[in-house]
């Protein structure tokens, strides 16, 4: 017997504590083993309660700092515990441990269906149940909506579900000075998607939120506490402050959401700049290249950095990147405000945990799946479980229902992408739902477009913030005062393009920042 479910679980005997997470999706789970007792909660706070000490983990600081995320059973606190996805855990009376991770997203079975159309059927046909149990029991639905395919194509079928009920969607937008610099391929402000798609669907009550108050560590401390962790990429969600007050205002019982969709029913099938390659289906792979959304470069070019580069071994690809691009850095390093020491440590454990972001897409269709299922659980669960618990109301995930994100990552790369075209199979399922300006779109929504315009104006307190991180050793030793003054001190007047520029100012700074706060919140300090 199988349960399919968001879910974890605890079950006690006399013998033994057994406790589980659910596979993709599932509420995050807690443990640790102190003072002859186990506790085990969905937030750590509870195992503080109890008495483990509150000694932060250095290692998981600095981890966290250097975008290595990928150690999904690690504390944040010593001696602390996290259950992963697709895990049951064992605990003995005397504290020893057994993890057994029962699922393995490599394993899902291919799906080969007779005609190009019955793949979307069969994909419409999950997505209405994903949708229909993840409206049950709700009577005033919201939901996170995009100028894009993925969250539109779930608010489509929630109204077509409902048709006599409103939808209430929220969407957030840059501010008004934002001055719409972004590389090529991204769009900032998807409102007048949104309002399109309103038109056709009567439907749909659509709010929009320019967040004029909210910056990158709005309300850190309520979501420290709900949470009780900081992952880096928690400074990336202040922009959905907004949506989640309209929502709590519109008094919304549940949020939904498409968070997932990309990397399932939307997919853009990356992989196949390799597998077209290998299989010799040289004229789709010519084409993938020809139209690849937001690359200008030569077609060649892309061939030999995308598909031949990637065949090379690791060691190779990288001597030729480096030769052809000695200033590029991995996203790592680029975001990381480790002193020299801490980050040649947490180098070799990014390297050794599969977690050096290298500008790289995965070359298998198995390999992607798998950096997709074991990313987001990097703590998203928390991230969710901290917005409920802050506003008040459920969250769903649509497309990280498991039947559907199965039936998703064994479909054919060319479902995906085809004749050059990508998400190619989203764009079928969006016909006669979207907008035909919005269906053909190919540019990515940017989520803090409008960062430059937000952080310049606070440029001094922030260096007040690096003088008060080097006059305290637990703060500099993780976050290097020296590299977060040289940033402020060449900020630049308009935001850069190219990731070289701005990755060290967006989210390096931000993660530095949010790091010492979270330190500083969990020692229980506020200088």
């Amino acid at each position: 017997m199988r349960v399919i479910g968001d879910y974890c679980a605890i079950i006690a005997s006399a013998h033994e504590l057994r406790i589980a997470r659910s596979p993709w999706s599932a509420p995050p789970l807690h443990f640790a083993h102190f003072d002859g007792q186990t506790v085990i909660s969905s937030v750590p706070r509870v195992l503080l309660a109890a008495g483990l000490p509150a000694e932060l983990d250095k290692v998981r600081l600095a981890d966290n700092l250097h975008f290595n995320l990928l150690d999904r059973r690690r504390g944040w606190y010593r001696d602390c515990h996290r259950v992963a996805g697709g895990s049951v855990v064992k605990i003995t009376p005397d504290g020893g441990v057994k993890v057994n991770d029962f699922y393995d997203p490599r394993e899902c079975p291919d799906i080969r269906l007779a005609r190009d159309e019955d793949y979307v059927e069969a994909t419409e046909a999950l997505l209405a149940e994903a949708t229909a149990k993840a409206l049950a029991g709700s009577h005033r639905p919201g939901i996170m909506l995009s100028g894009g395919l993925d969250s539109p194509i779930v608010a489509a079928e929630a109204m077509r579900q409902h048709p006599d009920r409103p939808l209430h969607s929220f969407t957030f937008a840059p501010c008004d000075a934002w001055q719409d610099n972004l590389p090529d391929g991204y769009m900032g402000d998807e409102r007048e998607f949104v309002r399109a798609f309103a038109a056709m669907h009567p439907a749909l009550v659509a709010q929009f939120t320019q967040n004029p108050d909210t910056h990158f560590d709005s309300r850190l401390t309520e979501l420290f506490t709900a949470m009780g962790t900081a992952p880096n990429h928690l400074c990336n969600f202040y922009v959905y402050h907004g949506a989640w007050a309209a929502a709590r205002e519109a008094r919304c019982d549940l949020m939904l959401t498409a968070d997932f969709g990309n990397q399932t029913f939307s997919n853009e099938g990356r992989w196949a700049y390799v597998e077209y390659l290998l299989t010799g289906r040289w004229q789709q792979l010519w084409l993938a290249l020809r139209d690849r959304p937001g690359d200008n470069r030569p077609t060649w070019q892309k061939l030999a950095s995308l598909s031949l580069l990637r065949v090379l071994p690791g060691p190779v690809r990288r001597a030729v990147r480096h030769a052809r691009h000695p200033q590029r850095s991995t996203i790592n390093h680029l975001i990381s405000l480790l002193p020299a020491a801490e980050r040649a440590a947490a180098d070799s454990r990014a390297t050794m945990d599969g977690a050096q972001i290298d500008h790289e897409y995965a070359t298998t269709r198995q390999e992607s799946c798998a950096f997709e299922y074991y990313w987001r659980d990097c703590e998203g669960a928390e991230v969710q479980q901290g917005f409920e618990q802050v506003y008040g109301i459920r969250q769903v995930d649509v497309p990280a229902y498991r039947p559907l994100a199965e039936f998703c990552a064994g479909l054919p790369t060319d479902q995906f992408i085809r004749d050059g075209q990508s998400r190619w199979l989203a764009r079928r399922m969006a016909k006669g739902k979207l907008p035909e300006m919005q269906r053909r779109n190919t540019q990515i929504g940017w989520h803090n477009a409008d960062w430059h315009e937000r952080l310049t104006p606070r440029l001094a307190e922030f260096r007040a913030e690096a003088d008060r991180i080097a006059a305290r050793p637990d703060l500099a030793e993780l976050v290097d005062p020296d590299q977060l003054r040289a940033l402020l001190d060449e900020w630049p007047e308009r935001a850069p393009t190219a990731s070289e520029g701005w990755m060290p100012l967006a989210a390096g700074l931000t993660r530095g920042l949010l790091t010492s706060r979270f330190i500083s919140y969990a020692t229980g300090r506020n200088d």
